[in-house]
Formats: C-alpha cells, structure tokens, sequence
C-alpha cells in the first residue's frame, strides 16, 4: 500500500508508505490492520517540515 494520506488541516499531512496490504491509517492518525512484523514508513509533513519514521511492529 503507498500513499494513504490523511490531511486533517493545511498544517500537517500523514502518509503511510511500503505498509503491507490492509493497513490504514484513519482521521484521528489510529493505525489499524497491523501484525506481528510487519514494517512501513510514517510520513509526517508540518508547517512544510518533512519527518519520516519507520514503524516496525513486534
């Protein structure tokens, strides 16, 4: 899955990238339809800002 956006004010954006299949990321930023392993990248624009974090679920 690439690119599930969620901008929730022109001041921040999130996007979820190289998430597996089936993981979302809803309005309130809750991650969902994780398992054991899986690995993506949170993507985090602010004020024009870019930080990107790698989740790893154990």
């Amino acid at each position: 899955q690439y690119g599930v956006e969620i901008a929730d004010s022109a001041d921040y954006t999130y996007i979820l990238t190289n998430a597996p299949e089936g993981v979302t990321i809803d309005p309130e930023r809750k991650i969902s339809g994780v398992e054991s392993k899986d690995e993506f990248q949170l993507n985090v624009f602010i004020n024009g800002i870019y930080q990107s974090l790698k989740i790893i679920v154990e």
